[in-house]
Parts: structure tokens; sequence; C-alpha cells
């Protein structure tokens, strides 16, 4: 008790210290779920009107569904905000409600007390009245879905309905964004007010501490201790998994890659890639990418010894270091996890997801030289496992011929990257002639060609696998198109230049800033946009189906021809015409080829033909090598050729010089649309 009565004033300060920092954390931590809600909000308030757009156009009740599901983020934290304003308010409400606008459960007791707080202050009562104004505007955005698929189901709704309900979106979408600007820069202003009123108030409160506050600064630098290894662990590790990031991987890894005594076993590198993770996150979003993620770093936790590396080297990209292990043991691991990812079924939104992945398995005992060379042959090892069907584990060999390959492909890439920086690539043009009428107009593709350091001319499909696999296509699909321009800004009589088209690669259908890059360009060398047009293969056009759709109506609304090239290639051509805003096709080459020798290809390129007619488009038939083909297709009653047939292809430089000097022609596509 004498004790007791010796350090209460103590035991008593510490307590009211930890009070006050407790009570600083809880404060900012609310004011943190806040704004990390506030951003979930303004996502979900935005995906929901691009999804109602979407309906309003197409009706597409999936895109109703997907507005459902975006808008009740919202109606969710307004559940909660309308419960915790009434006078005796149920808790449980309030927090589903939260919980309904995807908000963290252990974050929403701190944001109900945040809440119950911020009505009886003066500074945050304005964060209160724009959420109030939003959630008005989100009610007058529901009100005007539910007449929209009113209209949609009862098929009432005419162009001029549509173009007033979106109007009403737009209107609504219009005065939500400065909302969502002023919610957020006065929270960011609460919260720094906060902050310094609790800096102030935990300053006070150390003054009158100040004489027990060498009995207390034990505790505050064990505290400091504390934070030092949690930064420390967060710049070694990757915050989703809870592995190593690449940066502390590639430090390890570069330890493990020193000479050992001979006794020792080297060890090994397993570089692990998930096979279709891009369709768990295009197909459920971010969120489910994320907790395939982590469930995919469990599994792999639970096949490795305890001194193993395992580490997060990028978005779906794992690598593991086994030490002084054996290669029968690295290949019996690397099986284990394989196998393990295969039985594992990912449930998400009502879906289940099969898991599989490409492991590549490099012996350290090779002696790689740096960090990179192994990553390399991991890497190159892994790319092998995939080609050759996924969901396997492949060994690193040097002289496999598939390794040679990557290896190629490596070389290409400072091959590409160097021509790009010197400007060696040059474009060919290549005509597409009409042959069903006098009243059509010729055009030409745009062809790219690679003059290397030698003179050597290196045609296409030499280089492009390696530019689409390392991420060059989008910078030379620009390059294409900006000389492209400049060359159709060059001429000085327009009317004797017909229109000239660019391939646009599926990189490029993703690039958003596309559109602006075009657009711009066209201002900048005074070209009509009706002068130039754009080609994707359907395959391109399918694995970025949204994006293209967006894109290509962007560029058809500027003026430019859109075609869908490689026509009929694939099963899922005709399901996906429909979506496609295009003005013409190119029958892919495989079935005009050798036409008159084959009944069936006849068959085809005519039905082809026949189901552009009905659809309002144009037809062109690719690869047309003899007149025996081109007298089928005029038969059949296709719009163009295009081939060897026609002309071959030659350097676009030439195509200009030589069309100023004929008297003026058509203008390309315009009399085809």
């Amino acid at each position: 008790m004498k004790l007791l009565r010796r350090i209460w004033p103590l035991l008593a300060s510490n307590l009211l210290m930890l009070a006050i920092c407790f009570l600083c954390m809880s404060i900012l931590s609310s004011m943190r779920a806040y704004v990390g809600g506030e951003s979930l909000w303004s996502k979900a308030q935005k995906d929901a009107v691009t999804h109602l757009r979407q309906f309003a156009r197409d009706g597409d009740i999936e895109e109703f569904a997907r507005f459902r599901q975006a808008l009740s983020i919202p109606m969710g934290d307004r559940a909660a905000r309308l419960e915790l304003l009434k006078p005796a308010p149920d808790f449980a409400v309030a927090s589903a409600g939260f919980l309904a606008g995807g908000n963290d459960p252990k974050d929403v007791p701190g944001m109900i007390r945040l809440f119950r707080v911020a009505e009886h202050v003066p500074y945050m009562q304005r964060v209160l009245q724009i959420w109030a104004e939003g959630d008005g505007l989100i009610d007058r955005l529901d009100d005007v879905a539910d007449q929209l698929l009113d209209e949609v189901t009862a098929a009432r709704l005419d162009p001029s309905g549509r173009a007033a309900l979106l109007s009403q979106i737009n209107a609504i979408d219009f005065r939500l964004r400065p909302l969502e600007d002023e919610f957020s820069s006065t929270l960011g202003a609460s919260s720094r007010l906060t902050t310094v009123i609790l800096a102030w108030t935990a300053a006070l409160s150390s003054l009158v501490f100040l004489g027990i506050g060498i009995a207390l600064s034990g505790s505050i630098l064990a505290r400091a201790d504390s934070m030092e290894l949690a930064l420390r662990h967060q710049a070694s590790h990757d915050e989703l998994t809870g592995l190593v990031n690449r940066r502390e991987f590639e430090r390890r890894l570069s330890a493990a890659l020193a000479p050992l005594p001979d006794q020792r076993e080297p060890g090994a590198l397993l570089y692990l890639d998930l096979d279709q993770f891009k369709i768990v996150n295009d197909t459920c979003g971010h969120h489910a990418g994320d907790e395939l993620i982590r469930r995919v770093a469990d599994t792999i936790r639970a096949a490795v010894r305890s001194s193993d590396t395992i580490g997060r080297l990028g978005g779906d990209e794992f690598g593991l270091l086994l030490p002084a292990c054996a290669p029968a043991a690295a290949l019996s691991i690397a099986e284990t996890i394989r196998s393990n990812l295969t039985e594992l079924r990912f449930s998400w939104g009502g879906r289940t997801f099969l898991v599989g992945a490409s492991i590549g398995v490099v012996m350290l005992e090779r002696g790689f030289g740096t960090v990179a060379e192994a990553l390399s042959a991991a890497d190159s090892a892994c790319y092998l496992a995939k080609d050759s069907g996924r969901n396997r584990v492949q060994v690193f060999r040097q002289e496999d011929r598939q390794i040679q390959v990557r290896a190629e492909e490596m070389n290409w890439v400072v091959r590409l990257e160097d021509a790009l920086e010197h400007s060696r690539f040059e474009l060919f043009a290549q005509e597409i002639r009409p042959i069903a009428g006098p009243r059509l107009d010729t055009s030409y593709e745009i062809l790219l060609r690679l003059r290397d350091k030698d003179g050597r001319l290196i045609e296409p499909m030499e280089f492009l696998p390696a530019a689409e696999r390392y991420g060059l296509m989008k910078r030379l699909d620009r390059w294409v198109i900006e000389r492209t321009i400049q060359r159709l800004g060059a001429v000085r009589d327009v009317a004797t230049m017909p229109r000239l088209a660019v391939n646009l690669s599926a990189a490029s259908l993703g690039d958003g800033e596309l559109l602006g890059f075009i657009s711009s360009r066209l201002r900048e060398h005074e070209v009509a946009p009706h002068r130039l047009g754009f080609e994707v293969t359907e395959t391109a056009a399918i694995s970025e189906l949204a994006a293209a759709e967006l894109l290509l109506e962007s560029l058809r609304k500027l003026g430019c021809s859109i075609g869908l090239d490689d026509f009929g290639s694939g099963m899922s051509s005709f399901g996906y015409l429909r979506r496609l805003p295009i003005d013409y096709v190119k029958i892919d080459g495989e079935f005009v080829q050798a036409m008159n020798k084959d009944p069936v290809k006849r068959a085809i390129v005519a039905s082809m033909h026949q189901i552009a007619r009905v659809m309002g488009l144009r037809t062109v038939a690719e690869h047309v090598e003899g007149d025996a083909v081109l007298a089928l297709l005029r038969e059949i009653g296709v719009d163009y050729a295009q081939g060897f047939a026609i002309g071959i292809p030659a350097p676009l430089a030439e195509l200009v010089v030589s069309r100023e000097q004929v008297p003026a022609g058509g203008a390309g596509w315009d009399a085809a649309a």
C-alpha cells in the first residue's frame, strides 16, 4: 500500500496520457476512415453513372444491374447517415449502412462515434451538409434510373426520351462532382484542424505532466523503436500480402548468389505467375483480385519451409527463394504449390473461378552473375510453362529452343527501343481497290516495316510478337499514327490523297489517352479526320471490348472510319459484330485465298458479305492473289479487294508523290460509308 501511495500519481498520469493518446488515435483513425469512405463513395457514384448511361444507350439489363450494385455503396452510407440523425438511432442499422457502403468493419464503430460528435462541432457541420446534398442528388439519380427502367421495360423509350433522361443523368453527375471535391477538401480541412486541436491538447497535457516526463521517456522510446521497426517492415514488405516486396526479394537473392562453401546446396529460384488472373480482376473488380492474391499468398506459405523466402514481385507474380535446396526438393515444392493452387476454388459475387499457376524453376548452381540474370532465366522458364499450356512447372535449361526464342525476343526489345529512338521504322501502303462499282473510292492500308542498321527491310511479324509481349505496342502505334498524319498534312492537294487506314493493337484500344493524342495531331497538322481510318482485329477488339467500344465510337464521331480486320477468324465474330461501331469488315484472307477452288470457302465469303450487307457495312476481301478469285468476289458483290492481285505494298512517301501528280480523286471511305 505504501508503494501504491508513492506511485499512484505516476500511474494516474500514465493512464490519463494513455487515454488522451487513445482518444487522438481513435479520432484520427475515424477521420481517415471517412476519407477512405469518401473515395469509395465517389468511385461508386462514377461507376453507377457510367453503367446507367450505357443502359440508356443500349438497354442492356446487365448494365442496369451493375448500376444498382455500384449505387448500393452511396445508398448504404445514406442509410447510416439518416439513422444517426434520429434522436434515438439504432446503431445496428447505422453499422449495416456503413458496411453496405464498403467501409472496413473495424472502422465502423469509430465512424459512428465521430458522426455523433460531428453534429455538435461547428467546423464539421459543413461536412454533414455536403453529404446530405450529395445524398439528395443520389436520390434523384435513383428516381431517374427507375423511370428509365420503366421506359425500357415497356419499350416506350424513343430517341427524344432517351436524350432527355441522359441529360438528367449528366446534369446530376455534373452537380455531384464539385460536391465530391468540396466534401473531400472540407473533410481534409476538418481533419487538419482536428489534428491541430489534438496536438495542442496533447501539448498542454504534456506540460501538466512535465514533472513525470522522465518516468514516461522509457515508454516513449519503446514506442519509437516499435514505429521504426514497423517502418522498416513496411519498406521491405508488400502491404497486401505481408510478403517481402520486390526490392527486398532482390536483396536476398543477391546474397544467395554469393559464392557458397562446397558442402552446401546452392538453392533454387522459383518464378510463379497466376494463369487467367486478369479474368477475375476484369470480371469482379480489383477487390476480388486483391482477395485472390491474398489467398494465393496463404497457399504458397503453407507449402514452403520456414527458411524459404516468398516475395510478391508484381501484380500476380511471385518469387520464391529456396536456400540449400536440392533440385528434386525444389521441383517437389514447386509441384506442391501448383497442385494446391489448382485445388483452390475462388468464389466472389456468386461466381467461382479455377486458379492455376505457371512456375519457372532455376537452380542457382548455374553461377548466375547478377540478380537480373537469375530473374530473367526464371521468368523465361515461367513464360515457357505458359506457352506450353499453362498450369505447369518448367525447369530452366539454357539449351531449350523456347528459351532461345525468349532470349531473341528480349534482344528485339533492345532493337525496337533503338529503332524508335533513331526513327528507323518506315511506313508502307497497300491499295484497297473498289471492285463493286465506280462510285466507290480507293483507300490504302498503312503497314509498318523496320530498316535495320545494315539496311535490311524487316517484316512486322519478326518484331511485333516481342513488342506485344513487352509492352511496346502503344509506342509503335503512336509512332505510326503521328507519321501517317504528318504525311497527310504534307500533301499540297488534299483532293488527290485517298484515305489512309492505320492498324490499332489491343494495347492501344485500352489506352485512355489515345483519343486526345489523335485529336491533337489532327489539329496540329490541319488534317480532316475523314482522311484517316483505323482498323482493329476482332481478336484485339474482343480482348478489350469495353475500351474498344468507347474508343472506336469516339473516333467514329470524330470523323474517322473504322474497320474490323480478319473478320471471321474467330468463333465470336458475329456475336460481337453488333456491339462494335464499325463502317466495314475485312474478310479474313484464310477464306479468300483459293476460294475459286474451294466451294466451302466461297460459301463462307458470300455469307460474311451478306451479313455485313444486312448490317449496312461495306466488305473488303484480303489476300486477293489472282484474277479468278477477283472475278468471284465481283460476282458475290464484295465492295473492295486488297492483295497482290491489286497491288504490292509500297513506301508511303512514293504514294504521296505519285498521288499529287494525278487529277483529284475521291476521299476514300466517305462514299463507301
